[in-house]
Formats: structure tokens, C-alpha cells, sequence
């Protein structure tokens, strides 16, 4: 069984889990990858938190849910995809040797769930919006355009959090033309085809779904060998060229 970015979605995840051990057969594994916790506020990676995100989970708890239904986490691997993922198996208890690595993540859990970690998680993110602001400000007063690249859900969050909008970047570039002719929620940034983007020739681009930045990066190799910049928010802000 696969689920991919979309438990912390589940309006009730004990039932959910339920119906996965249910379904699985006895050797059968159930593949879950999301955020947690843990990579979420190690790479300040804030813009998880938005409306259809019921909540999130650090491994700690999803193995006290999963263990009610019989299951239990034998392994995991984190991916760097959308802030810092888990990749988390699981399977019917006992079947299987719990990988150290569990063990680590678990500990390591603890360090997340004071208040004065979540404060410092804030400040982080704060110093970090204060360090975007003031990169496009200085891009503004030397004259250059910045337009937004991918008008994602994440960003959404990203730029309403910070205070963004159509006075910094006048509009976004998106692949997907559901999206053309309409404009980003929250801010009222105008959402225009690539193509079009390319035709108006900015000088930057802050990208918003930046856990693809190295594929951005050669897909755009034309904009950057003519001077083009990038502009990375998160994990800290950055200028990419």
C-alpha cells in the first residue's frame, strides 16, 4: 500500500490506518511518505502549514497510531523533497527487524516538542522573511524585475506568511495552464504561462517550489547563462546565479 503526501490530510487517521492493516496481507507493507515534524523545522520549512493540512505528525506519535492497529514502523528513509521528507514502512508487528535508524528518529523527536523549540523555529523563519524582504527591496532599488516561478500551494503560504505580493513580484509563471489567467491566493499575483514569463524578461525569479531547484536549474540553464538569477527562500534565503 502507498500513500504519498496525503495523511496529514486524513480527516481521521486511527480509522485510516485501521483499514490499512486490514487490507495488508501478513507480509504485505505499507509505503507512507509526508513531512514530519522533524525535517519540517529543521529546514524551516513553514509553508507546510496550510488549509488542507489537518496536522502534523512527528514519528513519535504516528508509531503510537500505527501500533493501534496491530502495525508497527520498521524502517524509514528522509528525502530532501518539499522541506524534508520521511519515507516511512510499515508493516504487522513483529514480522520484520526495526532498523536503528527508528530508534535515532525517535530520539531525536524529543527536541521538537518543547515550547522554546517552537519559538526558535519562529524566530527562524521570521529572521529568515526579513532576509527575503530585504533581498528583493535591494533587487528593486537596483532596478530589476523578480517574478515568481511556480505558483504552488506551499508558496501561497510562503508569501502571504511574509507579507508578498504584487508590488514585489508582478506576476508568476506556472507549467500548468489551469492555472494561466487566474491569480495566487491571498496575494493577487497574476499566474501567466513560462513562455510568457520568458518573452517579459526578468531579471530574477524567486522560486517557490524550490525543492526542485536542481532541476529547475538545468531546465533554465538559457536564463541563468544570460544573467538570470534564482532566488531561493527557504531553508534560508538565498540568490542563486
Amino acid at each position: 500500500a502507498f500513500s504519498v503526501a496525503m495523511f496529514y490530510d486524513v480527516s481521521d487517521p486511527l480509522l485510516f490506518i485501521e483499514n490499512i492493516g486490514w487490507l495488508l496481507r501478513k507480509n504485505g507493507i505499507w509505503i507512507n511518505q509526508m513531512n514530519f515534524v522533524g525535517p519540517v523545522m529543521r529546514n524551516n520549512a513553514f509553508d507546510f502549514l496550510s488549509h488542507e493540512h489537518i496536522a502534523l505528525w512527528d514519528l513519535t506519535t504516528f508509531a503510537k497510531a500505527v501500533a493501534l492497529a496491530g502495525l508497527e514502523v520498521f524502517d524509514l528513509k528522509e528525502l530532501p523533497l518539499n522541506g524534508g521528507t520521511y519515507r516511512v514502512y510499515v508493516g504487522h508487528r513483529r514480522l520484520r527487524p526495526i532498523t536503528p535508524r527508528i530508534s535515532h528518529v525517535l530520539e531525536g523527536d524529543a527536541q521538537w516538542s518543547s515550547a522554546a523549540a517552537w519559538q526558535a523555529f519562529k524566530r527562524r523563519v521570521d529572521d529568515n522573511g526579513e532576509q527575503l524582504r530585504q533581498t528583493l527591496d535591494d533587487l528593486k532599488s537596483q532596478g530589476k524585475t523578480v517574478a515568481v516561478l511556480g505558483a504552488s500551494t506551499r508558496g501561497n503560504s510562503l508569501l502571504q506568511y511574509y507579507g508578498l505580493g504584487v508590488a514585489d513580484l508582478p506576476y508568476a509563471s506556472d507549467r500548468d495552464p489551469n492555472k494561466w489567467g487566474k491569480t495566487m491566493v491571498g496575494t493577487g499575483i497574476p499566474i501567466i504561462s513560462e513562455e510568457e514569463a520568458r518573452e517579459r524578461k526578468p531579471d530574477c525569479f524567486l522560486v517557490l517550489p524550490y525543492s526542485y531547484i536542481d532541476q529547475i536549474k538545468a531546465r533554465e540553464k538559457d536564463f541563468l547563462d544570460r544573467g538570470g538569477q534564482f532566488i531561493v527562500p527557504l531553508p534560508v534565503a538565498r540568490i542563486l546565479g
